[in-house]
């Protein structure tokens, strides 16, 4: 019975880190297929509303093209702004933080710096 060596650092932080990954390739792979709306909007335009000359189908086509849109804007803005604005928020808290304590030293943040003036 052989056993398996311990698994190095970058091993457990890809790890740690395998849930962030597979998100952002759920919304890559979301964004992606959206961006392939408009294309795909003129070619249904074309094919269909031009040679039957259709108000309907152009209006249809245009409402569902427009739900994407307000959907992409939404899927970008609360992934973008909320997730990733939180992590930054934090990790630049702790950075500021960090800094405060060292804020003895000559290399305190200029944050820090105009604070304690």
């Amino acid at each position: 019975m052989t056993t398996r060596p311990a698994p190095t650092i970058l091993q457990r932080a890809l790890k740690a880190c395998r849930p962030f990954f597979l998100s952002a390739a759920l919304f890559s792979l979301f964004i992606n297929l959206l961006m392939l709306v408009p294309p795909l909007y003129m070619l249904q335009v074309y094919d269909r509303v031009i040679t039957s000359r259709s108000l309907d189908t152009l209006f249809m086509l245009t409402l569902i093209v427009v739900f994407l849109f307000i959907v992409m804007g939404a899927w970008k803005s609360c992934v973008l702004g909320c997730w990733c604005g939180s992590v930054i928020a934090s990790t630049a808290w702790s950075i500021i933080v960090c800094s405060r304590r060292c804020s003895r030293t000559a290399y305190a943040s200029p944050v820090v710096r105009v604070r304690s003036r």
